[in-house]
């Protein structure tokens, strides 16, 4: 699913960027990427346990601080999900078969 890439990209970028941010740019980060990912009306939610979507909403309700490692069990859950389920299904796609195999493209997640 593509909002479980979008938001592990995002994420990622989150952390990678998160000492070199200034607070209101990390804070605004933050709230796109609950209100967008994590949050139950969010446009792309992805499928996490409730209880790693409680913890990030405890985050965003001012419950604990925000850290770089606020999404680390988020990402993990959502790469886990792209390897195990979205990856094998894309790989079965006329898409991948056609675009893909025919150029002999290597894409191993497990790099």
């Amino acid at each position: 699913m593509l909002q479980n890439y979008y938001f592990w990209r995002e994420a990622t970028l989150w952390k990678k960027t998160f000492r070199s941010e200034k607070e209101h740019e990390r804070l605004f980060r933050f709230r796109f990427l609950v209100q967008n990912f994590i949050d139950q009306d969010a446009i792309m939610r992805i499928n996490i346990p409730y209880e790693m979507q409680r913890d990030v909403m405890g985050v965003l309700n001012g419950e604990k601080p925000i850290s770089e490692n606020v999404f680390d069990k988020c990402v993990s859950e959502v790469y886990l999900l792209m390897l195990t389920h979205s990856w094998p299904r894309f790989m079965r796609t006329d898409l991948y078969r056609k675009n893909f195999l025919a150029q002999d493209i290597d894409l191993d997640l497990e790099q």
